[in-house]
């Protein structure tokens, strides 16, 4: 290396990853939606004319929204290692913030959603944590099976953690599938003909995971799914989210 000249530091690839995808949810957003608008005006014009074009224009249609569902999930999940605070949080209101948000999937898939009468408050990161909940439902009514969707929420408090639960009676996942499940662009093979991005449980994950908990599956092809993650009650590592108003993170109990 020439004389006075120093070694770049180091790449931070969180950091360029996010900057990569925000680039890209940029730089995409605007021609996605010119292609899909034209796809949706075309086909409007051939009327069920050529129906081989209009099959065509809607399989255009349906990639951009694929692709367009890749870029923002990306970014969303580059965005889980940024520092913000954790808060004491109303599980339940946040759960009825996410049902309320997918109210009309779950009127047009005839679902019913159980929820505890009470639920507990919990230190987490809000945004998050309805995202969390929000990924876990949503999957559930697309994942569902010839019946309309039935999902239960559960929480229950177990030493140190708060244990909750999503359960359906969707298609169910295999336990070779089950395993790797929560890994970034994989789907079960079983719904590879069904819409999804394969990002949604990596950041269900990463958000778990984020807050110091675990989460994990059981399943059965044709048996339903039930999610489980639990949030520990305190925040006891340094790696924990700050929690907004304390002094010091991690002395926060709930």
């Amino acid at each position: 290396m020439p004389k006075g000249e120093r070694t770049p530091p180091p790449l931070d690839a969180s950091a360029s990853l996010i900057e990569f995808a925000a680039a890209a949810s940029h730089d995409l957003s605007t021609p996605l939606q010119l292609i899909s608008g034209y796809a949706e005006l075309l086909a409007e014009r051939l009327d069920g004319s050529d129906p081989e074009a209009v099959a065509a224009l809607d399989g255009i249609r349906r990639g951009t929204e694929r692709m367009r569902g890749l870029v923002d999930g990306l970014l969303a999940y580059a965005r889980l290692g940024d520092e913000l605070p954790a808060q004491r949080v109303d599980s339940g209101a946040v759960l009825a913030d996410a049902i309320h948000a997918l109210a009309g999937e779950v009127e047009a898939t005839g679902a019913t959603i159980e929820v505890p009468d009470a639920m507990p408050e919990v230190l987490a990161i809000p945004g998050q944590l309805y995202q969390l909940f929000h990924n876990l439902l949503s999957n559930a009514l697309k994942f569902r099976s010839d019946e309309p969707p039935r999902i239960v929420v559960a929480c229950e408090e177990e030493p140190g953690v708060w244990h909750f639960a999503v359960s359906d009676n969707g298609i169910g996942i295999s336990e070779q599938d089950a395993v790797t499940i929560f890994d970034l662009f994989r789907r079960s093979r079983a719904v590879k003909d069904r819409p999804g991005t394969g990002i949604g449980l990596a950041i269900a994950k990463g958000i778990v995971e984020r807050h110091g908990g675990k989460i994990w599956v059981h399943s059965a092809p044709g048996a339903g799914s039930t999610f489980h993650f639990t949030l520990p009650r305190r925040l006891r590592r340094r790696q924990d989210p700050p929690v907004a108003g304390d002094g010091e993170p991690g002395a926060a109990a709930s």
